[in-house]
């Protein structure tokens, strides 16, 4: 059982310990906060949370072998193709199924510019 002496001797040994475990929590806290950081920057296919027209795109990859996703300016395109070519290359798929779920198919990818 620990000794649980009062007095001002007993005040003042807690008190000099305080600052030191503070520094080190803090300093602690500010590394786990470093890696929550990073963590968020780099593992970008975690939050993905794709619209209706896309999950429409990833949920017939189960089905068909090739798609299209044809749609306006600025409407996710080219963040539900970088999704899907994420998800098949990591093998972490979208909750729910999607993206054709885990698969032993090959896949070609092909992008094309229009203007060449």
């Amino acid at each position: 059982m620990p000794n649980r002496s009062t007095g001002p001797a007993a005040a003042m040994a807690g008190a000099s310990a305080r600052p030191r475990d503070l520094r080190a929590l803090l300093k602690e806290q500010a590394v786990l906060m470093a890696e929550l950081d990073r963590r968020r920057r780099t593992n970008i296919l975690a939050g993905y949370r794709p619209y209706a027209k896309q999950r429409e795109f990833h949920d017939a990859g189960a089905a068909v072998r090739e798609r299209l996703f044809m749609a306006g300016n600025q409407l996710g395109k080219t963040l539900a193709g970088a999704a899907e070519a994420a998800m098949h290359l990591t093998g972490r798929y979208r909750t729910g199924g999607g993206a054709g779920g885990s698969t032993d198919r090959s896949y070609c990818w092909r992008a094309r510019n229009p203007t060449s």
